[in-house]
């Protein structure tokens, strides 16, 4: 994780394509501070996972959605990581519950999902999105009770 701001984190060859390998390492720290009850740093690892995350849901995930087998992330890993996203939304929000923070995790998720509604419905995927919009809410509301319908 301390190499995240170095050179090596950040130069390379596909601009497009984000690093998440520090996502899941904060995702991993976080729940397990989280267990420890160090809130406060858990929601740190939580938050820096939520940045790669995010970034990679709106630069290299539409290239998934849009050209499938030929993108530059393999359909799998992307669930994978998709499904990483929402585990930590869920996390986020639930050690959030209440603070200012918890409503910007919030309002910057519902960006995701309505930056992702194009890209779906470019490839005749309406469905895909309306999952996805459905999943975000849901971690949202069932974690924090943030009243997301």
């Amino acid at each position: 994780v301390r190499q995240r701001g170095s050179t090596y984190a950040t130069v390379r060859a596909v601009p497009e394509v984000v690093e998440t390998v520090y996502a899941e390492a904060d995702a991993f720290l976080g729940e397990q501070a989280e267990t420890e009850g160090r809130v406060a740093h858990a929601a740190e690892h939580y938050a820096r996972a939520l940045d790669d995350l995010t970034r990679f849901l709106r630069v290299t995930y539409p290239m998934v959605i849009e050209r499938g087998p030929l993108a530059p992330v393999s359909e799998e890993r992307a669930r994978e990581l998709v499904e990483l996203y929402f585990q930590t939304l869920q996390r986020a929000a639930s050690v959030l519950r209440g603070t200012v923070q918890a409503e910007r995790l919030r309002k910057d998720a519902e960006r995701t999902v309505s930056l992702l509604r194009p890209v779906y419905e470019r490839t005749g995927k309406q469905w895909m999105w309306e999952s996805f919009a459905h999943q975000t809410r849901e971690a949202l509301y069932d974690a924090s009770n943030l009243g997301v319908p």
